[in-house]
């Protein structure tokens, strides 16, 4: 690390605090506003403001970004002009530093820098963590050669991340188009919309359908045997005490994703436990589906990496009956937007929709025999698998910019300009 000098992250940059705007302020046009939740989803909406700013909270493309309270993050902002909200750090290198290091830079100190945060809710960094988080950097021909060697991963990164937004996009239009025309399944097509061929199509409670469709209550595609369709344990029933770090695994919310499921919450429960609650056990193949909103009536289907696991007390469990309906066919339908939509009808709770079995039972689908399912189940596997093939090349690069940003950004590796 020859030529390499220590500097606080302050004084490597000037920081520009944003604008603190009122509710007044807020316009259907003019500049847009840039906030923390266009910092994390930029093609959303946005507010517009109409005055008078100074050029400390002018943005336009190029410039860097610091989020520092709610989200710690650092983009290099790429989506027009716009006026910084406070809470947001407008950043302005130094004539030393070379912008795109220095964005890698604070990227690779944020989960130090967090922790060093205050808030225990709503974690934010005081200006004083910046003036005494210490860091070293090299000469300025360095950081270029640097930043060019991670900017070339985040373009790869890029890259995938559009792809993997053509496919879900894709995916999207598919399952309107599946579920409202279907399958002919003797020509393997999708049939002739209702507009241009009425005959086709039948009217039913959830609209015009195909003819050859019917309308039946989720409480109908389970299988005959007990505790097939059923909720998880009562909080009583399950308490933290009873967690173990091995055993038969508990399934919670922050595992039943919206339509996968999430793999990195692990707690467990003793085998005997389990056994007490076995009503509650559920097992590989089958669809689990989450009672509170984020959103409302997910569901996923579980792996095959245990033999069986342990709901908690917001699980339902769905087996379905496989001689009249396909598994992921209802998966489909569950997470689609109609039969959402009438979960959230019936939900109860004010601050976070909540949704009971007895609820879930009632609510309707549309449906096909099961040949047609399956053939609706493969034209969508097919997408999925593209998506997932892309999400896998997109976990590879990320790690691999986090091993080169801890290489590179450390001195680890010798760069040479």
């Amino acid at each position: 690390m020859s030529n390499w000098q220590n500097y606080f992250l302050d004084d490597l940059a000037y920081y520009y605090n944003g604008k603190a705007f009122k509710p007044s302020d807020w316009k259907s046009d003019g500049v847009k506003i840039i906030r923390i939740e266009q910092i994390n989803n930029p093609n959303g909406d946005y507010d517009y403001y109409q005055g008078v700013f100074p050029d400390n909270n002018s943005i336009d493309n190029g410039d860097l970004i610091f989020s520092w309270s709610a989200t710690l993050k650092v983009v290099i902002w790429k989506h027009g002009k716009g006026v910084l909200n406070q809470h947001l750090f407008k950043v302005i290198p130094k004539h030393f530093v070379n912008k795109d290091y220095l964005y890698f830079l604070l990227d690779y100190n944020m989960l130090k820098l967090g922790d060093t945060s205050h808030g225990s809710t709503m974690k934010h960094i005081k200006r004083g963590e910046l003036k005494k988080y210490n860091v070293a950097v090299p000469e300025y021909p360095i950081q270029q050669k640097i930043a060019k060697i991670l900017s070339t991963i985040d373009g790869q990164i890029e890259k995938t991340e559009a792809i993997i937004a053509k496919y879900q996009a894709v995916k999207q239009g598919m399952l309107q188009d599946l579920f409202t025309r279907g399958i002919d399944v003797t020509t393997g097509e999708l049939r002739p919309k209702y507009e241009d061929a009425p005959e086709l199509y039948k009217d039913s409670p959830l609209g015009m359908i195909p003819k050859e469709w019917e309308v039946s209550i989720l409480d109908d595609c389970h299988t005959q045997e007990r505790y097939s369709y059923t909720g998880g344990p009562f909080g009583s029933s399950l308490k933290s005490e009873d967690y173990t770090t091995e055993g038969i695994r508990i399934i919670q919310l922050q595992n039943i994703g919206d339509g996968m499921f999430r793999d990195d919450y692990k707690i467990y429960t003793s085998t005997k436990k389990a056994d007490e609650l076995s009503s509650c056990n559920i097992y590989p193949g089958e669809i689990i589906i989450a009672k509170m909103a984020d959103p409302l009536a997910r569901a996923c289907i579980m792996p095959n990496t245990e033999q069986r696991f342990l709901m908690a007390s917001d699980g339902i469990r769905l087996k379905v009956d496989s001689e009249r309906f396909d598994v992921k066919f209802i998966l489909e339908t569950i997470n689609s937007h109609y039969f959402r939509s009438q979960a959230l009808s019936c939900s109860t709770g004010t601050t976070r929709a909540r949704i009971g079995l007895t609820e879930l039972r009632n609510l309707e689908f549309k449906h096909p025999a099961l040949m047609e399912q399956k053939i609706i189940s493969q034209k969508l596997s097919s997408v999925e698998n593209e998506i997932l093939l892309s999400e896998k090349e997109h976990n590879k690069l990320q790690l691999l910019k986090q091993g080169l940003m801890s290489d590179l950004l450390s001195g680890k590796v010798e760069v040479t300009a």
